[in-house]
């Protein structure tokens, strides 16, 4: 089937994404108006602009509501600052449930990454969160919801990209009991350390997580096709469920019910950005599975997402569902 006739399904079904919610802060310096601090003799940093935007689960929920997902409901833990306030409020702006989302107050800080930019070029990052330890009322709380809510889902998605995130191993250990509670509801698993977990679940995970899951050496930049079989013919054998395999500008491979397909990469013009491009791929491939797909149609248009989103420089992006569906046809 086209990609929408998928996409005219969207309206209709839930997805649930539980996990890492971050947030990104552009900082685009400008120099020609600094000066020196009578305070301390060093020179300052003039900001010309700053921009603050959901990431990691976050954004994979923003990307959701973006492709017109009907209900998207966000699971995961901020700060009592300025910026757990401010993803709250874009969150809710977007039409996001964000009734899972709990703040913390003491011993957490909204995960945020702060990005100065001076001439189109990222400069060292500055990062909050980092010495977080969430505590287990806040967690439990949100598990309690997160619970209550799966009924009502089509499709879910659990995000992990942080070891100073919410996924300590009680917390994953709850979340991976639910699964097979919910036999007919397509968990779809995002995590950089963890993919192992979560028996019953769908993984999208890139090569050098393959990797680590299986014990084998990092693969080398440039990894081949059959590099991808072999990989794929392991972890089928150990997981025997769908999963995904990015490849960057590669593409993708999936193995589903019929196999292995390698989905090559769509050819971009110009400079591109990846930030963002994994957050589009998971949550185009589960709106898909939620409205019905099978994994290889899901994956196609998770692809088409990926790609858009990476024309979208200097911010996480989000592609809307003609661009996706138009870039996958």
């Amino acid at each position: 089937m086209q990609a929408d006739h998928w996409i005219q399904a969207f309206p209709d079904i839930t997805v649930a994404v539980i996990g890492d919610f971050c947030v990104d802060v552009y900082l685009v310096l400008d120099d020609t108006l600094s000066e020196i601090s009578l305070e301390t003799g060093l020179g300052t940093r003039s900001v010309r602009e700053c921009r603050i935007e959901p990431g990691g689960a976050a954004n994979v929920a923003k990307n959701l509501a973006v492709l017109g997902v009907g209900r998207v409901l966000v699971f995961g833990l901020i700060g009592p600052d300025l910026f757990g306030r401010e993803l709250g409020r874009q969150l809710t702006a977007l039409g996001i449930d964000t009734a899972g989302l709990i703040i913390q107050d003491t011993t957490w800080s909204t995960n945020t990454f702060m990005k100065p930019y001076r001439a189109l070029c990222e400069e060292p990052r500055m990062d909050f969160g980092n010495f977080n330890r969430p505590d287990r009322t806040a967690t439990g709380e949100i598990l309690r919801r997160f619970a209550a809510t799966l009924p009502t889902c089509q499709a879910v998605i659990i995000n992990q990209q942080l070891l100073a995130g919410i996924s300590v191993p009680w917390f994953r250990e709850a979340v991976a009991a639910l699964i097979p509670r919910h036999p007919g509801l397509p968990f779809l698993v995002d995590s950089r350390a963890y993919s192992a977990e979560f028996a019953g679940a769908l993984r999208k995970l890139n090569l050098h997580e393959a990797a680590a899951v299986l014990g084998w050496e990092p693969p080398s930049a440039t990894a081949d096709d059959d590099y991808v079989r072999k990989v794929a013919d392991s972890l089928a054998q150990r997981w025997g469920r769908p999963f995904f395999l990015t490849r960057g500008e590669r593409g993708l491979a999936v193995h589903g019910p019929h196999g292995l397909e390698l989905i090559p990469g769509i050819h971009t013009c110009g400079p591109v950005d990846p930030v963002g491009a994994g957050d589009a791929l998971i949550a185009g491939t589960a709106a898909c599975l939620g409205a019905g797909a099978d994994p290889y149609a899901a994956a196609h248009f998770g692809n088409g997402c990926a790609a858009v989103t990476v024309r979208q420089r200097f911010t996480t992006g989000a592609p809307y569902p003609g661009e996706a569906c138009q870039t996958t046809d």
